[in-house]
Order: C-alpha cells, then structure tokens, then sequence
C-alpha cells in the first residue's frame, strides 16, 4: 500500500498557499476599491505594522464583510473602551502614515 503522507502534505500545503495573510487581504480589498497600489501598500504594510494581531483580524473581517458604517459602529461599540480607543488610535496612525482614510470605499 502507498504511503498517504506525500500526497496529504502536498495537498495540505496547496491550501495554506491558497490563503492569505490579514495584510494581503486589507490589500486586495483596498485595490478592489479603486485605490492606487502605492496607496494600498501603504495602507496595508502600515497595518500590519500598528495593529496587533487581533486589532488586524478585527479590522479585516469588518473590511470583508461589506457593512454599512452603521453596522460596523456598532461592531466598535461592542468592544471594551480600552480596546476600542486602542483600534482606533492605531488606525490614525495607519491613516496618518500614509495620508489618506483608511478604511476603502
């Protein structure tokens, strides 16, 4: 009988190729939304760079989830006050990094 183990590892690591990283993604949805890729790399290298991870996954799947503003307010106004000053301090940063919004259109 064949070993299974080569061809479950190459499957297994087709997949994790496959998906992306928080920062490619906060990317390629700012490059969907009609920014230049300066701008998205920007925005997304300063991303990865002032938020923490959770602060990041946070804001990634707020970004994916295509809400209205006001849907992703109250997202915010579930968070702890300490935690959501944090976000959003370090979204000014991001913002202030490369001088423009943050989050896509």
């Amino acid at each position: 009988m064949k070993s299974l183990i080569g061809p479950i590892l190459v499957s297994a690591l087709i997949l994790a190729g496959c998906s992306q990283s928080p920062k490619a993604k906060l990317e390629a949805k700012c490059l969907e939304s009609g920014e230049s890729q300066e701008q998205c790399s920007c925005l997304a290298n300063a991303a990865s760079k002032n938020l923490n991870a959770e602060q990041l996954d946070f804001l990634v799947a707020i970004i994916e989830s295509d809400e209205d503003e006001g849907n992703i307010l109250n997202q915010l106004s579930g968070m702890s006050l300490s935690d959501g000053a944090a976000l959003m301090g370090a979204m000014e940063k991001v913002a202030n990094e490369c001088g423009g919004d943050f989050l896509p259109n």
